[in-house]
């Protein structure tokens, strides 16, 4: 705890994971999978413009699934 107390986070840090924000849904989950991320950063032209959960592409394919079944 002691030597806790004398980092700062910038030597602890990773390096950031996000996605563009027209990355596809697939290769946006493969990345979450692949860091063991349960939600990841959305940026455009580096900025920050949201967040994409697990859940949030589940629900998403799930629509895409259930649109295309009614077809």
């Amino acid at each position: 705890i002691a030597k806790a107390n004398e980092l700062s986070v910038a030597e602890i840090m990773e390096e950031p994971t996000s996605v563009e924000e027209d990355c596809s849904l697939v290769r946006a989950l493969a990345i979450m999978s692949t860091h063991q991320m349960p939600d990841i950063p959305v940026v455009r032209a580096e900025k920050l413009v949201g967040i994409a959960s697990r859940v949030d592409i589940g629900r998403a394919f799930l629509e895409a699934w259930l649109s295309n079944t009614k077809n």
